[in-house]
């Protein structure tokens, strides 16, 4: 069977199971309105940089086309620009041999129609169903996040070769805190600020499931290095960001902060 007959087999089943009484799919809602959607961010370990290569290919080659055929459209590959962290004394050296993929779908419901279909036997995304000795991961983590009101969807602000994207997580204390940096963000302005310094959103989303819990996690898009650095120079320096950083209401929201600078794979979509 070809992977495009398989998969619209699959999915028409696996969609028929959560239709309701009414008939419509619990998809979500109407093409074209901007709604919040879930993000996945999943982390692969691999042995050596070797193996985190030959991955990357590999999902290149399969899992991009597999989950367009999902209807999943923007998918991203990374792994850490390790050269962006040889100054850098904060840097876990356990994401060397790291693979990262995101995506995002309108639902739940529709994340879990790829695990249902990976289940398959003929599953089409090789790399992830081949025998623990043949695969070139050890170990997979999976993260979902639901994305801000002031950032709904994925956003690919530029293709750049010489993109960097810049993932970071900020854990706060307690449930309460982490509501705060929301607010920050998407309220007192935080995320429009970035915009405003040409530092592009592609996702910020509130942390439903994974670690460092609670947390907001969120990425950023810069043409080059360069302009990433002229990008935080412009946003500290602000008088905004002065301001913000000073408020009481603030205090305490982010007490750890993972920060990773990632070059895309060849075929990355973000």
């Amino acid at each position: 069977m070809k992977r495009r007959d398989f998969l619209t087999a699959t999915t028409l089943g696996v969609t028929a199971s959560l239709m309701g009484q009414t008939g419509k799919t619990a998809f979500g809602s109407d093409a074209g309105q901007k709604t919040q959607r879930f993000i996945e961010l999943r982390i692969f370990e691999t042995e050596n940089e070797a193996k985190k290569t030959a991955l990357m290919d590999k999902l290149d080659a399969e899992l991009i086309p597999f989950r367009n055929d999902l209807g999943l459209d923007k998918v991203g590959i990374f792994a850490v620009n390790q050269e962006l962290h040889k100054d850098d004394s904060g840097y876990d050296h356990r994401f060397d041999n790291v693979v990262f993929v995101v995506s995002e779908s309108e639902s739940v419901e529709k994340l879990a129609i790829l695990t249902e279909t990976l289940q398959q036997k003929d599953a089409p995304e090789a790399s992830l169903n081949a025998n623990p000795g043949d695969r070139d991961w050890i170990n997979q983590t999976c993260g979902l996040l639901h994305a801000f009101p002031t950032c709904p969807q994925i956003e690919v602000p530029n293709m750049s070769p010489d993109r960097v994207l810049q993932l970071r997580c900020y854990y706060s204390p307690n449930y309460e805190r982490n509501k705060a940096k929301m607010n920050m963000f998407g309220v007192r302005g935080e995320l429009e600020l970035f915009r405003h310094c040409n530092m592009n959103p592609v996702f910020f989303g509130n942390t439903l499931y994974g670690d460092m819990l609670p947390s907001v996690t969120y990425m950023l898009s810069f043409e080059n290095d360069q302009a990433r650095q002229e990008g935080w120079q412009k946003f500290v320096k602000s008088d905004e960001w002065k301001a913000m950083s000073q408020e009481s209401a603030f205090n305490d929201t982010a007490i750890r902060i993972r920060n990773l600078f990632l070059k895309p794979s060849a075929k990355s979509q973000i």
